[in-house]
């Protein structure tokens, strides 16, 4: 498993991270992820987020 820790300078720049970068791309992450942000969003440049990638076939369940 893998964890991504990022910085998006707004909410829908994260959100377009995850949709074009770990779901809809022809290159995209064929396991299970999951992703939140880490607090509430705050000013540009203030939104912190964290993503678990697992491998391909891998349960992210507790």
């Amino acid at each position: 498993m893998c964890r991504l820790e990022m910085s998006h300078p707004s909410l829908e720049t994260f959100q377009h991270f995850i949709r074009e970068g770990l779901v809809h791309d022809t290159n995209a992450w064929e396991g299970p992820f999951m992703a939140a942000l880490k607090s509430p969003p705050g000013q540009l440049g203030a939104v912190e987020a964290v993503a678990y990638l697992a491998r391909l076939g891998a349960d992210l369940a507790p």
